[in-house]
């Protein structure tokens, strides 16, 4: 089975040039890196990547690389994967944050994350690199304002091939749950799963404590479980603003 969510049906009516402005940064990064030799690689990620026992050894809030690993990435499929469901998601998040406070919200939502990952494993040297405690941030936010926003969902069982319109809160809960059975193989496996729970449910607890209980959205622009087309899906993600205001909702 192949469950890859695409796009989201949840329209806003402005640009949202912060998610496209760090999207933009971390695919520079990416091209830069790509750029480099293996040693020169290795020492990129040394110097720029969230080293636990350099943090807790005599560093603090201001130690840059908390903030600098945040745009860094190992590959291209970790870029992508990231990159992805930031698209998806992050607009909605900025659209009611507002674009200062989402910047901070992503930025501290990606230290919390690296925070606890360095916490489980305080002695590391490895480097930890990836936008993906802040992106899990911006996942528990919008798990808590849009769980009935459909997700558009790429799924494929052996010759079953569609795309469904499937709630934000199944999506998520999915995803989270999968990272939460995942934990106990983070050593194995080298994927920072404890950053991307606490990257999570640092975006959700904060979302639930300071958004007023009437701005979540119980509504949806589309038929849930329905299929559509990819066109479909894609016109309907990069949409016409000028006529944001005259979307209805499914009922």
């Amino acid at each position: 089975m192949f469950f890859l969510p695409l796009f989201d049906d949840n329209p806003i009516k402005k640009t949202p040039w912060v998610t496209y402005t760090i999207i933009g940064l971390n695919v520079l990064v990416f091209l830069f890196q790509s750029s480099l030799s293996s040693s020169e690689l290795e020492t990129f990620f040394r110097e720029n990547g969230f080293i636990s026992r350099e943090f807790f050894s005599d560093s603090s809030l201001l130690y840059s690389n908390l903030y600098t690993s945040l745009f860094i990435h190992g590959g291209f499929f970790h870029l992508f994967s990231n990159m992805l469901y930031l698209w998806i998601f992050g607009d909605n998040i900025e659209a009611e944050l507002g674009s200062i406070k989402f910047l901070i919200f992503y930025l501290v939502c990606g230290v919390i994350a690296s925070l606890a990952q360095g916490i489980i494993d305080p002695d590391s040297l490895i480097p930890l690199i990836g936008a993906s405690g802040s992106v899990a941030g911006i996942l528990g936010a919008y798990l808590i304002l849009y769980p009935s926003a459909n997700v558009r969902v790429f799924v494929w069982i052996f010759i079953f091939i569609q795309i469904i319109n499937v709630p934000a809160g199944i999506v998520l809960a999915i995803w989270i749950i999968g990272q939460f059975f995942s934990l106990g193989s983070s050593m194995s496996d080298g994927v920072a799963y404890m950053a991307h729970v606490a990257g999570f449910m640092s975006g959700l607890m904060y979302t639930f404590l300071f958004n007023k209980r009437n701005k979540v959205q119980t509504t949806h622009h589309s038929r849930p479980f329905s299929s559509t087309s990819f066109r479909e899906a894609y016109d309907q993600k990069i949409y016409d603003r000028s006529k944001s205001k005259g979307i209805k909702d499914y009922n």
